[in-house]
């Protein structure tokens, strides 16, 4: 494997346990076992913080976040309510798209962004990137960016 593979990966694993910490709650400590988790998940706030800035980085609506996830456009409404978390599995793909397009806003505004998501590229064999991360594909993603970014197109 290539050290800028290695480095890459690194990073995105890096991005994940961020992601996982920020989204993690933990019992406030003193309150011993009569503590009770509140009705709404913790998390609801990064996630509905994480939509918003998938919006304006990547001009992405909440139904590009539910076609995505595979979700219904109302789950999305929940997290962002806070009425509702998403599944841990769930949370990689969305922390996969906020990686993406935090480095695609690197080269595109909000609007290109999306349509560059949407479609179809031939260094992806034709698939649609959108597809890719929703099914954990991600890194070959990253691996088009980074010829981006290098200006190396293989």
């Amino acid at each position: 494997m290539s050290d800028q593979k290695i480095g890459a990966s690194f990073v995105r694993v890096k991005f994940r346990i961020v992601a996982i910490r920020f989204w993690s709650f933990s019992q406030p400590a003193g309150l011993g076992s009569h503590y009770s988790l509140p009705a709404a998940p913790p998390m609801s706030g990064a996630v509905a913080q994480l939509a918003e800035g998938l919006r304006i980085r990547g001009g992405l609506k909440e139904s590009d976040l539910a076609n995505i996830t595979h979700v219904s456009q109302a789950t999305v409404s929940r997290w962002a309510a806070g009425k509702a978390a998403p599944q841990p599995k769930t949370q990689i793909v969305i922390s996969d798209l906020r990686y993406v397009v935090d480095r695609l806003a690197e080269f595109y505004s909000p609007d290109e962004t999306r349509i560059w998501l949407y479609a179809r590229h031939p260094l992806l064999d034709g698939a649609n990137t959108i597809n890719l991360i929703g099914r954990g594909g991600a890194d070959p993603v990253l691996a088009v960016i980074d010829s981006l970014s290098s200006a190396t197109f293989t």
